[in-house]
């Protein structure tokens, strides 16, 4: 129990980002590419046409251009977190490029965000997949106060996989803005985390914080990288949130660079945490009300798993859950005055048009309804 109670308590402050409420579970359903448009045109997504020059032939100053817009359209799709608005955009500038000469492309052709591009929509296919009522074999539910929660266990690791569930109150943007600008969550903590720092670059950041282990009192530094994903035009509509400790070789020890982030030395005193990938769906209920669902898988010794049955990891989950709750509720009562209003209006090239396309979507659903 305190082996699992400790796994959830390790889900603040980065899963406190949606306090928990009981609510009715979410259908799950396939998942279409996001169809955040690009600049109008009457060609395929991808596909830019340029006007033939007086001779008759296509302008390759045009067809220059038309590159470049392409790629412009893919950096700053990808910094909205629309992913496959940009995954469209790099397609067709790629195909504009395989025209061109050799040794002509331009310099943002070779910028590190684009050739990453798939593999972030790949991982956040994964979590849309996994952050879903199971009713698989192998997979049992359970319901308490405050969520709704199902878990497996990995035959050949041994790993338990939990997925979760609850509606929280507040609105889409204070959820992204409280996993995205974590630092400002800061004097909710009362000390428990302290130090927070988030960094952001190309539709990612880079959360820091410090720590004490909640049951053996070691002092902690966690580094979260954190993406998310705008999918509010798809089949179910969400935006997604991708979490992990930093892709990098020896975490435990690493100063550096990592990307576009800067990972400072580990302080003296404490040990750095590593997290394996994890992630949530957030699907907004209505203009103050959104449903998250949760995926987190936790390594467990054997000689430990033998010992978390069903009744003591519900007893974990229900403790912690409302505890998360409870921190989440009093983040957004005392919003006005905790500085995310500020942090919003300074960030607002992120999140103006996370709020434009937040209030677009609800504004359908209000009209279809």
């Amino acid at each position: 129990a305190a082996v699992l109670s400790a796994k959830a308590a390790n889900l603040q402050p980065e899963e406190v980002a949606g306090g928990l409420s009981s609510g009715r579970s979410a259908k799950s359903s396939p998942h279409n590419d996001d169809s955040s448009p690009l600049p109008p045109s009457d060609t395929t997504p991808g596909e830019v046409t340029t006007a033939p020059s007086s001779s008759g032939l296509t302008s390759t100053v045009a067809a220059e251009d038309d590159c470049v817009l392409l790629l412009e359209e893919a950096m700053r799709a990808a910094a909205e977190c629309r992913l496959a608005a940009a995954i469209r955009a790099h397609e067709g500038a790629q195909a504009r490029l395989r025209e061109r000469p050799a040794g002509t492309a331009p310099a943002l052709a070779s910028d590190p965000l684009l050739g990453e591009l798939s593999n972030r929509m790949a991982r956040v296919r994964r979590i849309q997949e996994e952050c879903r009522p199971h009713t698989e074999k192998g997979w049992k539910r359970f319901d308490v106060e405050t969520c709704t929660f199902w878990r497996t266990w990995d035959s050949k690791t041994g790993a338990l996989k939990l997925v979760m569930q609850w509606d929280a109150i507040g609105s889409m943007q204070q959820q992204i803005a409280a996993l995205r600008d974590a630092d400002v969550c800061e004097p909710q903590w009362n000390g428990e985390c302290w130090s927070m720092t988030s960094q952001h670059a190309k539709g990612a950041s880079l959360v820091r914080w410090l720590q004490k282990d909640p049951f053996t009192g070691r002092k902690t530094e966690v580094l979260m990288e954190r993406t998310l994903c705008d999918c509010l035009d798809e089949e179910r509509p969400c935006w997604v949130l991708l979490e992990r400790s930093p892709d990098v070789a020896k975490l435990e020890t690493f100063s550096g660079t990592y990307g576009p982030f800067e990972i400072g030395p580990v302080p003296d005193g404490f040990l750095r945490s590593v997290t394996s990938e994890c992630g949530r769906v957030l699907e907004p209920l209505g203009e103050d009300k959104v449903r998250v669902t949760m995926v987190i898988e936790i390594a467990l010794p054997s000689i430990i798993r033998w010992v978390v049955t069903d009744s003591l990891m519900v007893f974990a989950i229900k403790t912690s859950s409302k505890g998360i709750q409870q921190s989440w509720n009093k983040i957004i009562e005392g919003w006005d005055t905790s500085g995310f209003n500020e942090r919003i209006q300074k960030e607002a090239e992120f999140y103006e048009p996370v709020r434009a396309r937040v209030a677009a979507y609800l504004q359908e659903r209000q009209n279809q309804s």
